[in-house]
């Protein structure tokens, strides 16, 4: 990955302008946004590592550790699907030029709306828990999962099966993914 302005960045960000699309070009701000992100985000992966290796102390016990595992997951899937989304990589290769898998699949299924299930559904077990001293055990704590889990599949199956041009499309002389402005997930 290179990060001096060249005459191929430059061309880039012409053509950019060309389809009425602000192109900012891929700098060294943008290694260190990379750089910064990635080292929180395995600052996470040790913390996680150590509650699973722990998972007997009580107090780590509490904290529903497969449930917290998930929600790391779904950060790092977020963060993935935003590299692509803001520019802070060039979007090229198999990986980061699927703008349908970056954009639909890992910012907003896996990313924005599985974080905030997540996140929902720990409040609601914290609540169920402490405000309304009812245990959260049995088949009654599967249901939430399965109806996030139902969700996510629907919508980014519909997403992903509209046509390019309603969803997300890769632009390829600037290398770029547009997001249609309509798009409810992205």
């Amino acid at each position: 990955m290179y990060y001096d302005l060249t005459p191929q960045e430059k061309e880039r960000v012409e053509m950019g302008a060309f389809f009425a699309i602000t192109i900012d070009p891929v700098g060294y701000g943008d290694l260190a946004m990379v750089v910064i992100w990635t080292f929180v985000l395995m600052v996470g992966m040790a913390a996680t590592t150590y509650m699973w290796i722990n998972r007997h102390y009580a107090p780590l016990k509490a904290k529903n550790i497969p449930l917290m595992t998930g929600i790391y997951m779904h950060s790092v899937f977020f963060f993935l699907g935003d590299l692509t989304l803001c520019g802070l990589v060039h979007v090229r290769g198999p990986f980061f030029a699927n703008c349908t898998l970056m954009l639909v699949w890992f910012r907003s299924m896996f990313g924005n709306f599985a974080l905030g299930s997540l996140l929902a559904i720990r409040s609601y077990k914290l609540y169920r828990v402490f405000c309304k001293n009812k245990p959260m055990h049995g088949n009654r704590r599967c249901i939430p999962y399965l109806l996030f889990l139902a969700l996510i599949v629907i919508v980014g199956t519909v997403s992903t099966a509209v046509p390019r041009s309603m969803s997300v499309e890769y632009i390829e002389g600037i290398e770029f993914c547009i997001v249609n402005q309509h798009l409810v997930t992205a």
